[in-house]
């Protein structure tokens, strides 16, 4: 994770929205909308590329921090901090907790067929598809939410010192 400081030029942002309308009954439905905020920008001629939930209020010719990686040829900003403004954009830390609570929540979830599978090798079959919905489980948490979850930590923690 590292940061890079500089004037910003080229942005371009669009909003993508998700949703779905879900109906149990003729008396209840349930709506759920997600929008995300997809912005593309240059921070001294760098190409920048930044998902976040909130909208990001930044001009031309500003100076900014973006806090991300490298990857392939683009740097993957997770925050965002206008250093003309002042003003901070990121991933909330609650929505980020939440997700690494989950992940953690997932892993457990994934333990209980794992080891009831180990228990009962005897039984051929169904101790393997325990052994193996178990695994996929613990691996999913590992290898993907909880390493999401630290990335936007860090970004957090490294723009707010910016």
């Amino acid at each position: 994770m590292e940061i890079i400081q500089g004037s910003i030029s080229n942005i371009s942002q669009e909003t993508n929205i998700t949703g779905a309308t879900t109906t149990g009954n003729r008396f209840v439905s349930n709506t759920n909308v997600k929008s995300v905020q997809d912005i593309h920008f240059r921070v001294d001629n760098k190409p920048v590329h930044v998902k976040l939930d909130q909208a990001v209020n930044i001009n031309n010719g500003e100076q900014v921090a973006v806090a991300g990686h490298l990857k392939n040829g683009t740097f993957k900003g997770f925050a965002i901090k206008n250093l003309d403004t002042n003003i901070t954009y990121k991933i909330s830390s609650f929505k980020i907790i939440l997700a690494f609570i989950a992940g953690l929540v997932i892993i457990y979830l994934g333990s209980q067929p794992l080891l009831w599978g180990l228990k009962f090798v005897g039984l051929p079959l169904f101790s393997w598809i325990a052994i193996a919905v178990g695994s996929v489980f613990i691996v999913m948490a590992t290898f993907f939410v909880i390493p999401i979850c630290i990335k936007y930590f860090r970004a957090n923690k490294l723009i707010e010192e910016s």
